[in-house]
């Protein structure tokens, strides 16, 4: 490059009502194409964003956004204003495209849109981003950090290491300090995130990844309100879950469609969340996978009240569904097919394990595969875990259909006598209804 200057291509502060129009930014070191700090009311559209080059001496600029939306503080933007965290609102990102030059020297952005600090109480909040094309993005498409109000919608995602990335601050450190700069100690996520009617093709890890923060038992900050639906995910990594949501509350997983992936969907302490109504097809893994990895945080009901309802999963290496260490679930009017390819007479359809409890399963179809590696049960639920009910199943294994045990959980159905005695009802060997109070 001739004149490899860090410089942003537009510096905003505190302004509102600004149009970037029909512009192209090419080939910026170590900076930002538009840097705006506490503004309104902004439409960046039509603009193309084109090369970028880390001249730190250690590389250290490797997540630098093409347009970074941040608030307004002295380290992030100390040319003028006054320096008080004020949040970014009403910013709408459309019809651009983002990705190299072919300048030599230079590669494709780190990220699209978005921004990697945060004051705490502070939101960027309303911030739209349709429309437009992200292709090799070298860190994420969208990179956001503890904004409210994100729409993430129509957009295609091409061959970048992440589609969208949903940062959030831990405790003590720079971004949990208020705008005055005192430290408050504490975690802070975002909210009110909807990733809508995206094509996400040839990602290199994550299409979407998520993740809030705990800081003890008893103090977290998982983000709130997350809807991902009517989306297209093809032609994932090779070893990166598809979707990856950590300490998350309140989400919905809905109509898309995933092909060709690692693992569908990951949750870890995840709560009230419904995964519905999507198709999953030739998964290397499994189609949905919970765990709570971490020691400290493990069977404190951090992953609860998940339905998992009414999906498609055609072909699997592993286990269709697998749920553990969670309180409060229910599978129903889920269609798998061939699961568990990976090995022969060794994993299920569904598999309920690791201290799951207080679940239901019920209403789904299982079959195996028609040839080569099948799966060994249909449904399996192991004997650690609890209070788990499996009813009208019409399931396949090659070992065995169903397979529940475990002195709390059965295969039946609840009845209720008229004096409302509540019956466990299952079937012996013999083929006898045996009713059981409970």
């Amino acid at each position: 490059m001739q004149y490899p200057d860090d410089f942003n291509g537009f510096g905003l502060a505190r302004g509102r009502n600004i149009i970037i129009r029909d512009v192209e930014l090419r080939d910026v070191v170590s900076a930002h194409g538009v840097d705006m700090n506490a503004c309104e009311n902004v439409l960046i559209e039509n603009c193309r964003f084109l090369g970028y080059k880390d001249d730190t001496p250690n590389q250290s600029r490797n997540y630098a956004e093409a347009i970074q939306i941040a608030n307004h503080t002295k380290e992030g933007f100390s040319i003028i204003g006054v320096f008080d965290g004020t949040p970014c609102r009403n910013i709408t990102v459309r019809n651009c495209y983002f990705g190299a030059s072919g300048t030599p020297g230079t590669q494709a952005w780190p990220a699209g849109v978005g921004n990697h600090y945060a004051v705490h109480n502070l939101y960027n909040s309303n911030i739209k981003i349709y429309g437009n094309t992200f292709e090799g993005m070298t860190f994420a498409g969208v990179r956001s950090f503890k904004y409210a109000e994100l729409f993430v919608t129509n957009n295609l995602f091409l061959n970048c290491n992440r589609g969208i990335m949903l940062s959030n601050p831990q405790a003590n450190t720079e971004s949990s300090k208020d705008a005055d700069g005192v430290q408050s100690g504490l975690p802070q996520s975002g909210k009110n995130i909807v990733i809508s009617g995206n094509i996400f093709k040839g990602t290199r890890s994550e299409n979407i990844y998520g993740a809030g923060w705990p800081k003890t038992n008893t103090v977290y900050a998982k983000m709130e309100s997350v809807v991902i639906a009517d989306n297209l995910f093809e032609d994932g990594s090779a070893s990166h879950n598809c979707i990856t949501l950590r300490w998350t509350h309140n989400v919905q997983i809905a109509n898309n469609l995933f092909r060709n992936q690692y693992r569908g969907v990951l949750l870890s302490y995840v709560s009230d969340t419904s995964i519905s109504g999507n198709r999953f097809q030739d998964i290397k893994t499994e189609a949905v996978y919970t765990e709570e990895p971490d020691a400290d945080y493990q069977n404190q009901g951090h992953t609860s009240g998940i339905y998992i309802g009414h999906n498609q999963i055609r072909r699997c290496g592993r286990t269709g569904i697998f749920i553990q260490s969670m309180d409060g679930f229910h599978v129903e009017g889920n269609m798998i097919s061939s699961p568990a390819t990976e090995t022969d007479n060794t994993r299920s359809g569904i598999l309920v394990a690791n201290k799951a409890r207080n679940g239901k399963v019920a209403g789904n179809t299982v079959r195996k595969a028609p040839s080569g590696n099948q799966n060994q049960y249909g449904i399996s639920v192991t004997g650690t875990t609890s209070n788990v009910q499996v009813a009208d199943n019409c399931a396949e294994g090659k070992t065995a259909a169903v397979l529940v045990q475990g002195s709390s959980n059965f295969d039946g159905i609840y009845v209720h006598a008229p004096n409302g005695t509540r019956y466990r009802m299952t079937i012996g060997n013999n083929g006898v209804p045996v009713y059981t109070p409970g």
